[in-house]
C-alpha cells in the first residue's frame, strides 16, 4: 500500500512536473537531480491528455473505491464529469502511475458532476454572513464574513470569492458592492453596501495549479449596516482552525442552500476551473491547487461562504461544487493573500 507522503508526491510530480514544490520534509537527494526533474517533466507533459482533458474535474487523494465502497487503500483521484465505457475514452487513465523514487501509485476515477462557480435573497440591514451580494455586474454570491485589514483599523470589509465581488478580476477598486445582489433585485442606488477594495488576481497559465483562492474584499460603506454574525446560526466565528482530515464534517450558511453540513473527502483537490476573462464574457481556465473537496452541501449562489468546523471555526471559503461535491480554499491561504483578519 502506498503511502500518503508518496501519494503526495506523485500528485505534485505529476501535475506540475520539473517545477513540483517538494516539502523539505519529504525531500530527497535524487529529486535534485538534472536527470530526474527532466523525467518528471517527461511524465507530466505525457499524462496532460488524461490529467486535463475533456471531462477531467481534478486530481486528488482519496480512499479507492470498489461498488461504491471504500477499500481501505488511499488512491490517486482523477474525478471526472461523468463515467464512460473504456471503449468511448480517448486518452484513459492508467491503473497506476509510474514515477522514478516513488513506488507504483494506484488511481481510481470518480464521477462528481461537472465543477462550477456558485440564494437568501432578502435585503437586510444589518446586512450578516450568509446573505447575498455581488457586484454590480455579477448576478448574486454570499456574504462570507467581515474581515479587518492586519495590523490597521481603517475600517471592515466584507470577505467573498473575486468571481462574485470582483467579477472575477475585470472588476476595480471602488466598484459598488449590492446586497441583495442583482439577481435579487438589487440596485446601486438603493442596495450598495460596500465598495471593491481588492482581490487576488488569477493566474491563467496554461500549465499547473498556481492559485490558491478565488478571493476579494469589499470596504464596507457605512459600519453599522452589517454585523459579523452569522445568520441563522446567530454568532460571529470565534476564530480560525488549520486542521482538516478526510471524513471531518464542515458546516456553512450560504444565500441558497441556508445551514447545511458535509463531510470532507480529499484534502489534495486540484483542477482547472473557467472564470470570466474578457469583458464580453469570454472565458479561459485557471488551475487552482490546494483545494478541499468535500460532500455537496452547497448549490449556485452559495459561492462566498465561509466554511466553519465544529467548534465553530472559520476552515475554509467555498467557491465551487457539482451534483455531487463542494469545493473550499483554506482559509489560511485566503486571509495571507488578502493580508487580513478575522472579526471575532
Amino acid at each position: 500500500m502506498v503511502s500518503e507522503d508518496n501519494l503526495i508526491l506523485a500528485l505534485e510530480f505529476l501535475t506540475e512536473g520539473a517545477r513540483a514544490a517538494v516539502p523539505r520534509s519529504l525531500s530527497r537527494d535524487e529529486f535534485q537531480v538534472e536527470s530526474f526533474q527532466a523525467e518528471t517533466q517527461r511524465i507530466h507533459e505525457k499524462a496532460r491528455d488524461w490529467t486535463q482533458g475533456y471531462g477531467v474535474q481534478g486530481l486528488g487523494i482519496g480512499e479507492k473505491l470498489s461498488g461504491g465502497h471504500g477499500t481501505g487503500e488511499l488512491a490517486m483521484r482523477v474525478y471526472v464529469e461523468k463515467k464512460k465505457a473504456e471503449a468511448k475514452i480517448k486518452h484513459q487513465v492508467p491503473k497506476t502511475v509510474k514515477i522514478p523514487e516513488i513506488p507504483d501509485v494506484p488511481t481510481d476515477v470518480v464521477e462528481i458532476g461537472r465543477v462550477e462557480l456558485e440564494s437568501f435573497s432578502d435585503r437586510v440591514r444589518p446586512a450578516m454572513p450568509g446573505s447575498g451580494v455581488g457586484h454590480l455586474d455579477v448576478s448574486v454570491g454570499t456574504f462570507g464574513c467581515l474581515v479587518r485589514k492586519r495590523g490597521t483599523d481603517d475600517g471592515l470589509y466584507i470577505l467573498g470569492n473575486s468571481h462574485v465581488l470582483a467579477d472575477s478580476g475585470l472588476a476595480s477598486p471602488g466598484d459598488p458592492i449590492l446586497q441583495p445582489a442583482k439577481a435579487d433585485g438589487g440596485n446601486k442606488t438603493a442596495d450598495t453596501i460596500a465598495h471593491l477594495s481588492e482581490f487576488v488576481p488569477f493566474d491563467f497559465s496554461p500549465t499547473g495549479f498556481p492559485n490558491l483562492v478565488d478571493a476579494a474584499i469589499a470596504k464596507v460603506a457605512e459600519e453599522g449596516s452589517v454585523n459579523p454574525e452569522i445568520r441563522i446560526l446567530g454568532k460571529r466565528p470565534i476564530g480560525v482552525s488549520t486542521a482538516l482530515q478526510r471524513g471531518m464534517r464542515v458546516r456553512k450558511v450560504g444565500r441558497t442552500s441556508d445551514y447545511s453540513i458535509s463531510e470532507i473527502t480529499d484534502l489534495h483537490y486540484r483542477l482547472r476551473m473557467s472564470y470570466k476573462y474578457y469583458p464580453d464574457g469570454r472565458r479561459m481556465r485557471a488551475g487552482l491547487g490546494d483545494q478541499v473537496l468535500c460532500t455537496r452541501y452547497t448549490a449556485g449562489g452559495d459561492s462566498g461562504s465561509l466554511v466553519l468546523n465544529d467548534r465553530h471555526r472559520a476552515v475554509g471559503l467555498h467557491f465551487a461544487g457539482s451534483y455531487s461535491s463542494s469545493i473550499f480554499n483554506r482559509i489560511r491561504n485566503v486571509l495571507d493573500l488578502l493580508n487580513v483578519e478575522l472579526v471575532v
